[in-house]
């Protein structure tokens, strides 16, 4: 099933839904950011684990790999995840705005400045 957006355009409710292949497209590139941003967490969960056990910033991998307490460490990752990846559900609404935007002004073009300009000056004459 297709991701369904409403906005208001003009006061009146309109609809705009992903293609199966756009939100396929969009999960997929969330999915991959998610494996980083883990990665990331992962690495910045044992530099925090390590630095409250120890009381000291380290870098060296050596050190950053003892880790006695694996349910802290997990919760510091997950902690940091779910912090930084609450993003996918914000790239479906931004594709969907992109899309609803991208129709709108395909239906109702905004006009140019200059021919704003001569509508009022037409419409005051």
């Amino acid at each position: 099933m297709s991701y369904v957006k409403s906005f208001n355009f003009m006061g009146r409710w309109v609809d705009t839904s992903l293609t199966n292949s756009e939100e396929v497209k969009i999960e997929e590139d969330a999915q991959l950011e998610h494996e980083q941003i883990m990665e990331n967490c992962l690495k910045d969960a044992r530099r925090i684990y390590y630095y409250t056990k120890m009381g000291v910033r380290s870098t060296l991998e050596s050190e950053l790999s003892k880790i006695d307490d694996p349910a802290l460490y997990m919760s510091i990752a997950i902690a940091l995840f779910e912090k930084r990846a609450n993003h996918t559900f914000f790239y479906r609404e931004q594709a969907a705005r992109n899309k609803f935007e991208a129709q709108m002004e395909r239906e109702h073009p905004t006009p140019k400045r200059s021919e704003s300009i001569q509508t009022i000056n037409q419409k005051s004459i």
